[in-house]
């Protein structure tokens, strides 16, 4: 499904979502466990860098644990509160990928975070408008019957 989203290069980060989510859930122990899991999914698919997305996911989901709140889940997954959460820890996750990734080689860091990590992130949170948009539909169903 990944291709057909991309849009000039660049992809959204789906996983990243799918950790926020999860962190505001479950909680920051969950979100960083996931996050780690999918992380080190990524780094053995891609064969790149072994090690990195792990710890970029891992970040992010603590980050988007902080955000934990049992009493206002529903109202935190169905608002744009979600959406400030998956900016933040996907603007997180890719500014350390970046910074790791690009020691040591030829490309600029703050290039990189501007071109990829900062429209990655944008796309990101836009394609986090449909979670919220679901738990938004079924809190409005929920209060009508």
């Amino acid at each position: 499904m990944i291709p057909y989203l991309t849009i000039a290069g660049i992809a959204p980060d789906v996983l990243a979502v799918w950790v926020a989510y999860l962190a505001i859930k479950e909680g920051q122990l969950t979100g960083t466990a996931w996050g780690f899991l999918a992380g080190l999914s990524i780094d053995f698919v891609s064969g790149n860098f072994i090690g990195l997305s792990a710890l970029t996911k891992t970040i992010g989901g603590f980050t988007a644990g902080y955000f934990f709140e049992e009493s206002r889940l529903k109202v935190t997954l169905g608002s744009y509160r979600f959406l400030l959460v998956v900016f933040l820890s996907s603007f997180i996750q890719h500014f350390v990928y970046f910074i790791v990734f690009t020691r040591g080689s030829e490309i600029d860091v703050v290039t990189a975070i501007v071109e990829y990590g900062v429209t990655t992130t944008l796309y990101t949170t836009l394609i986090s408008l449909f979670p919220v948009m679901i738990v938004a539909r079924r809190s409005a169903t929920v209060h009508v019957e």
